[in-house]
């Protein structure tokens, strides 16, 4: 039904449909930031999907030139992959974590305990990856997909 996109190396792409099943994002190159979409495919074979919403990324002129560009690469793969064949909505980061209550008045404050806590209080079941990064990945994505389905 609906696509969760988080970008970036410790990112993860997320379906909510009648199940909640997620991908950490399959990296090929991290020097290049080059996706394995073969992974993504896979993942998302005999899936109906309705939407897919990618969560927008632009410079805060604090990260690195080659960090930067890698994000950039990955964001431009995915949009371009995605926009061949699906509905695809781009989405600030300010916008869906507003909508969904995980962005409070300190715009500069992580959102990383509120959507974890989110996440596992409306997903209890869902079995989380090991490490803090990638559960910030994935409470991104299914939460981006949560936004998606509900509007």
């Amino acid at each position: 039904m609906v696509i969760g996109v988080d970008v970036g190396f410790d990112g993860a792409v997320a379906y909510l449909g009648d199940t909640v099943e997620y991908i950490s994002m399959p990296i090929l190159d991290r020097a290049y930031g080059k996706l394995d979409f073969g992974v993504i495919k896979a993942f998302l074979s005999g899936k109906k999907i309705h939407k897919v919403i990618i969560e927008s990324q632009w410079t805060l002129g604090i990260e690195g030139r080659v960090s930067l560009a890698r994000l950039m690469a990955q964001f431009g793969q995915l949009e371009g992959w995605f926009r061949r064949s699906n509905n695809l909505e781009l989405v600030n980061p300010r916008v869906w974590e507003k909508a969904m209550g995980v962005r409070g008045k300190n715009a500069t404050k992580s959102t990383l305990p509120l959507a974890t806590e989110m996440l596992v209080e409306l997903y209890p079941d869902l079995v989380l990856p090991k490490t803090k990064a990638l559960i910030s990945g994935v409470a991104d994505a299914v939460l981006i997909a949560k936004y998606g389905g509900s509007g």
